[in-house]
């Protein structure tokens, strides 16, 4: 079920625009929420901001060091608690192995993966959190999305 979401939320997430912010998430500035275009919204819809949203676990949830283009914070009734998408240039194979090496070297479970192509879907369970990561080529960039479900 969280793979499923994680995919249909990719083409939702990356067309909530790329604001101006280049700076990849090691340099991001999380507390800074000037940029925000987040709307009123119920307990139950996401909202999106650019960059990552706010309570996004930054220190138990490693991001791959890649332009943030938009986040989404989930409703308490949601499906997912945050989600992230990250915009790169490299190649989707290449984006894969690091993020399942620095998963694994945080401590998750590796889960179901598959990678077809230019499209690449894995899952990875913590003792916190359930992640689902996409990776997904559209002409020159690839869209990295992150799909973190709560598990407390």
């Amino acid at each position: 079920m969280l793979v499923a979401g994680l995919v249909a939320g990719l083409g939702t997430l990356a067309a909530c625009g790329a604001g101006d912010d280049k700076t990849g998430v090691a340099g991001h500035d999380v507390s800074a929420d000037a940029g925000s275009t987040s709307s009123a919204a119920t307990p139950t819809v996401p909202t999106a901001t650019q960059g990552l949203p706010e309570g996004f676990p930054v220190d138990d949830v490693p991001l791959l060091d890649e332009k943030v283009l938009t986040g989404s914070a989930g409703g308490p009734d949601g499906e997912f608690a945050w989600s992230v998408v990250l915009q790169s240039s490299r190649a989707v194979s290449e984006l894969s192995a690091e993020v399942h090496k620095e998963f694994t070297a945080a401590g998750y479970t590796a889960g179901p993966a598959s990678e077809v192509g230019d499209l690449s879907v894995m899952k990875f369970t913590g003792p916190k959190y359930e992640v689902g990561v996409t990776a997904a080529r559209s002409d020159d960039m690839v869209a990295v999305t992150y799909v973190v479900r709560d598990l407390g």
